[in-house]
């Protein structure tokens, strides 16, 4: 749960959401991962006018291939390091299972609709996690798996072989490419988008380097964890709980933000749909 670190006149209380350990964690994630999609679409979509180029980029195929193979290592280290550090915090504080979907989800969901279609003017009180963060984080951990096992069989064909007949590396080599396909239009079309892109945190949610939430975002964002943790605080007459984040939020309501980035992103569906799409999935 967060905790009240900070006070400024431009935006308020502030509150810790991410810690250094937790921001340097996403930080080598976002890194790898996109060392990794970069490096692996020439080699799916070698007939590609861009795969040459960002083959030349890289001097040669053999050195985009091993920055692809050192990419993805790392990345399995860094989600392997993921899962310990969750141990540890486990066992040195009390286990949170607050990512984990529950029925409220569902029920979020359908409201969610319903305040986007204009049938409701209430919208859903998230608690720590939204039902979006815990869908992209469970996203994650599967797409990793699956393409953290299907590479390495790949690169290790020879004791692959022992285990498994052939076809089962030829499935798995489909797997491999096509979880990287669609994590990589997950992160450009709805991560990027509900982190960054949204009108409300355009032109970037500084929160992935910080580490540092508003309460005006936690009661747009996470109202209900912010009522639980006030109502923890003893001292909370002593706090200018009424000072709004002037930073945030200025776009929220802009039609013009809006209609540039729908115009933007149907430029890249057209780019994908004309360039990749034809070479197959």
């Amino acid at each position: 749960m967060e905790e009240i670190i900070s006070f400024s006149e431009e935006r308020g209380l502030m509150f810790q959401r991410l810690t250094l350990n937790q921001r340097i964690q996403h930080f080598v994630n976002f890194l790898t991962f996109t060392t990794c999609v970069i490096t692996g679409l020439p080699i799916k979509y070698h007939g590609a006018a861009l795969s040459a180029k960002i083959v030349s980029l890289f001097g040669g195929f053999d050195t985009m291939f091993y920055t692809h193979v050192v990419s993805g290592i790392l990345m399995l280290l860094a989600f392997s390091y993921h899962f310990v550090y969750l141990a540890a915090y486990a066992y040195l504080n009390e286990p949170s299972f607050a990512i984990l979907p529950k029925w409220k989800d569902a029920v979020e969901i359908v409201q969610t609709i319903k305040y986007n279609l204009g049938l409701t003017d209430e919208h859903p009180e998230y608690g720590r996690y939204c039902y979006k963060e815990k869908m992209e984080y469970l996203a994650l951990i599967w797409g990793t798996v699956v393409m953290g096992l299907s590479g390495l069989m790949m690169y290790f064909p020879q004791i692959t072989v022992k285990f498994v007949p052939r076809w089962v590396i030829e499935a798995f080599r489909a797997a491999h490419s096509g979880e990287a396909v669609l994590a990589a239009l997950a992160i450009v079309v709805w991560h990027m988008y509900n982190a960054h892109l949204s009108p409300d945190f355009f032109p970037m949610n500084k929160t992935w380097i910080t580490g540092k939430v508003s309460k005006t975002q936690m009661e747009h964002e996470h109202p209900e964890e912010l009522r639980e943790i006030m109502d923890e605080i003893d001292y909370k007459e002593e706090l200018k709980t009424d000072v709004e984040d002037s930073k945030s939020f200025k776009f929220a309501n802009s039609r013009g933000l809006i209609g540039v980035e729908i115009a933007l992103y149907a430029v890249f569906l057209v780019w994908l749909l004309k360039t990749f799409v034809p070479l197959g999935f």
